[in-house]
């Protein structure tokens, strides 16, 4: 069995549900106006853990757009492992062949690391300060975002034909130049 922190972002809540997810182990929050909902589910299958919180969310008729991928940055990966920002430098900066710190997820005012690869590199490496909590891969985040879509927004069977639009007169180009 394993533990998954899982992260989705939502739609904005009352108060009223905030705390009645509270007596199903689901934290909600807001921040710079985006909502989320956090959870840690315990299961041998992340993708069955997954989907048992977004369902119950969706249940609870909270619109779920998402899995947020747990990203951090220098000064949060020290934070997390209890180091100065110069060792995680230290770490950043080594070349240590097999053992090299991950590359960034992204840039956003500066590099951003999926916790998830940070954590396994200080796992792999016999760093004590990884977490025994498992993190969603931005591959397992991806895989499920792709499905969660899919799920809530069937295509249809038939395509949709749309309308031909006929350029105006006024800017068609004559037939011979």
């Amino acid at each position: 069995m394993n533990s998954y922190d899982l992260t989705f972002i939502i739609d904005p809540i009352t108060e009223t549900l905030e705390e009645a997810l509270l007596d199903d182990d689901i934290n909600t929050g807001v921040h710079s106006g985006l909502w989320f909902a956090s959870s840690t589910v315990t299961t041998d299958d992340f993708k069955t853990g997954a989907d048992s919180v977004a369902q119950l969310l969706r249940d609870k008729g909270i619109r779920v757009h998402r899995m947020e991928l747990d990203l951090v940055n220098q000064a949060m990966i020290a934070a997390r492992c209890g180091k100065s920002r110069q060792a995680v430098t230290n770490w950043i900066k080594s070349d240590a062949g097999v053992h090299r710190f991950p590359r960034p997820y992204t840039v956003a005012s500066g590099p951003l690391w999926a916790w998830s690869e940070v954590n396994e590199w200080l796992r792999r490496t016999g760093k004590s300060c990884f977490d025994d909590a498992c993190t969603p891969s931005p591959d397992q985040v991806d895989s499920f975002n792709v499905a969660w879509r899919a799920a809530q927004w069937p295509t249809y069977a038939e395509p949709v034909e749309y309308e031909r639009l006929e350029t105006p007169a006024a800017i068609r180009l004559p037939a011979r130049l």
